[in-house]
């Protein structure tokens, strides 16, 4: 494939191919997980109940546990492709950690403010990221557990499994929050970049 020129943006190369897509894809499995994430919070759960709960096991196009499977794997993938998209910014975050040391220690002047929401905004995707990923993985392997909001009683480790539930569901809320004002902040390089990888595609086939 050769590089094409672009008006504004240079040579289009092989890595930011990869930051594109994996930007798309990421993005692409948030909205699949987002989605059934908000059907877990808003359906109906619990046990049969003897027949006292009429709603048990009421599906909404798919039944329960098809989406119990989708939003599992859309998160496994999300979780994936996050490890892919730290690895390519992983000089980039080594080298703004190296500096905000140096600023708060006061080796070097303070950031603008767009550098210090940038780096506020990071923050604000990693870390209830975290928590989401360690959530999950509590509902998915703790004894009893079916998934996410599986309504199983199950047991406890470190906190109650109604307690992982919120901790689960607000993490998850302050994440896509924080991933929303994440790509507005990057709107731009994605306005720019998308006309060009259509472009570079088109001429590599011909």
């Amino acid at each position: 494939m050769k590089l094409i020129s672009t008006p504004g943006f240079g040579r289009l190369g092989p890595r930011t191919l990869v930051r594109w897509a994996t930007a798309c894809l990421l993005s692409a499995a948030g909205v699949v997980a987002t989605a059934t994430g908000i059907y877990f919070l808003f359906s109906p759960s619990g046990g049969y109940r003897g027949g006292r709960n009429p709603l048990y096991d009421v599906g909404f196009l798919l039944s329960r546990g098809t989406w119990n499977d989708v939003h599992t794997w859309s998160g496994l993938v999300m979780v994936v492709l996050a490890v892919v998209h730290l690895v390519i910014h992983w000089r980039w975050l080594a080298e703004m950690a190296r500096r905000t040391g140096a600023v708060l220690v006061g080796r070097r002047k303070p950031f603008n403010p767009k550098v210090w929401a940038r780096i506020a905004t990071v923050l604000a995707v990693a870390l209830p990221f975290v928590a989401v990923v360690a959530s999950s993985l509590y509902f998915l392997f703790s004894p009893g557990g079916t998934g996410a909001r599986g309504g199983s009683v199950g047991s406890s480790f470190l906190f109650s499994r109604s307690r992982w539930d919120l901790v689960h569901t607000w993490a998850s809320v302050i994440f896509i929050v924080a991933v929303a004002v994440h790509l507005t902040m990057r709107r731009k390089w994605l306005a720019r970049v998308t006309p060009s990888v259509f472009r570079t595609q088109t001429a590599s086939n011909h």
